[in-house]
């Protein structure tokens, strides 16, 4: 009887410590695999850079400053720019 019980133990320790491995070991992967964010750029920020309005199409602008490019998505709140490629 009391081997069972060990056995039943030393079963416990190891499925409680591969889960407790799994555990810790998937918060790390997933960071590993998260695409890097952009750095979120505005229509203010880039204005105060020097860029100037040279177009509208639909809801986007068209900023350009030298050949730097960028295109702002333009809602009533709130503006989205990323870089015209």
């Amino acid at each position: 009887m009391k081997r069972r019980s060990r056995t039943r133990e030393k079963r416990f320790a190891l499925c409680a410590g591969v889960l407790a491995a799994g555990c810790l070991a998937a918060p790390a992967q997933a960071q590993q695999e998260r695409p890097p964010q952009k750095q979120k750029v505005t229509l203010p920020a880039l204005a105060a850079q020097g860029f100037e309005v040279k177009a509208t199409i639909n809801s986007y602008l068209v900023l350009q400053r030298g050949k730097d490019v960028w295109l702002c998505y333009m809602l009533d709140t709130r503006s989205t720019c990323e870089p015209a490629e």
